[in-house]
């Protein structure tokens, strides 16, 4: 039983650990951080409990403990399935000629600093792949706007009226080339 909720405990706190660090850039592991947090949470203290050498939480304890990793890997699942990435205040502007890549313009404007931001997308769903090219403060007024983006080869991206052409890897879905900070502040949009 101990080696189980070892062996419990390290799950979650590995697969909440690789959703936080999303190596791989999926789209279904963005945004949501609290739910990856309660997990690494709960898989540290389910983990921290079983190495003990008593049962320190009694038969009463033990119970509501599984009862909150139960519910947060069924958060977790439920979260994954009924999500849909991508599809908060996100519009598709273009697409490749090949039909792989997706630009996609994220949309912040009901916040207090509206912001625009560019992506490339590969692939549909919680395995999606996303990355990174820039954004646009729209309350500086003076910055380049993004729009219109389009594709201009299979690695190239033109944006603002053909002002900036951007690059990128289309085997990793990296940004080779970003629009500069200027444009937006660094820590006003993380991408």
């Amino acid at each position: 039983m101990r080696r189980t909720r070892i062996a419990a405990g390290v799950l979650l706190a590995c697969i909440a650990g690789a959703a936080l660090w999303n190596p791989f850039r999926w789209i279904g592991m963005d945004g949501l951080y609290w739910l990856w947090t309660s997990m690494l949470v709960v898989g540290i203290v389910v983990l921290a409990i079983a190495s003990a050498r008593k049962n320190a939480l009694g038969a009463i304890g033990s119970f509501l403990l599984a009862l909150m990793a139960i519910i947060v890997v069924h958060l977790a699942v439920l979260a994954a399935v009924f999500d849909e990435p991508g599809a908060r205040a996100t519009r598709v502007v273009d697409v490749s000629a090949d039909g792989r890549f997706r630009l996609v313009v994220h949309d912040t404007s009901n916040i207090i600093d509206p912001v625009t931001a560019l992506y490339i997308e590969r692939g549909r769903g919680f395995f999606a792949k996303r990355t990174f090219l820039g954004c646009d403060n729209l309350d500086t007024g003076g910055g380049a706007t993004i729009e219109p983006a389009r594709f201009a080869g299979p690695d190239t991206v033109v944006v603002g009226n053909g002002r900036r052409t951007l690059t990128f890897d289309p085997h990793d879905v990296r940004a080779i080339d970003t629009l500069p900070a200027d444009t937006c502040g660094p820590r006003l949009y993380t991408g």
